[in-house]
């Protein structure tokens, strides 16, 4: 990664950190290099 996504990534880090463990949200990984990068289908942003 180059210098100008490193802030960008680092303020996803804290997204991710402020929805699971703040507000409940199940944290589904790292979907970058999935294949056709789709979200999987029982995700729908649902609490546990």
């Amino acid at each position: 990664m180059n210098d100008i996504g490193k802030p960008e990534r680092e303020t996803q880090r804290r997204v991710i950190a402020l929805l699971g463990n703040e507000l409940g949200y199940r944290v589904l990984g790292d979907w970058t290099d999935h294949d056709g990068n789709l979200r999987p289908s029982s995700c729908g942003g649902q609490r546990e």
